[in-house]
């Protein structure tokens, strides 16, 4: 995981990383996980999911120009569901162009339509 190419919690701080928020808690080594950060990885490769530089602490990362039924533009009145980690992982997010994170291929993750990227990857990572 993170801690074999973050060795120190030290080495996180500072960093605007995206963390999924809306996962079921479940108890990973004994420890209550409510969210999972994000990164991508491919062979030997690993990075993190960065926010844009401009986002604020929990701004909502959106894929594309997508929304779901009953939520208007910039995320305004939709409470996303809690997921199973299982049905989290089944989505087709990965690293395209310009080290930008994708949802199928074709909706860039975005931060009021600034780029999430990763760092330390190559295109075709998939982000975790």
């Amino acid at each position: 995981g993170v801690r074999e190419f973050y060795p120190t919690p030290a080495e996180l701080i500072g960093r605007k990383v995206v963390i999924v928020c809306n996962l079921k808690p479940v108890k990973l080594k004994n420890v209550d996980s409510q969210g999972m950060m994000l990164a991508a990885s491919k062979k030997e490769d690993f990075g993190l999911l960065q926010a844009p530089e401009q986002a604020h602490p929990g701004a909502r990362v959106f894929a594309g120009e997508l929304c779901n039924a009953g939520e208007e533009s910039g995320g305004v009145g939709f409470t996303y569901p809690t997921l199973e980690l299982k049905e989290f992982q089944k989505l087709s997010l990965t690293i395209g162009a310009g080290l930008v994170g994708m949802f199928k291929k074709t909706n860039p993750l975005n931060v009021d339509g600034a780029p999430v990227t990763a760092e330390g990857v190559s295109e075709g990572a998939k982000i975790k």
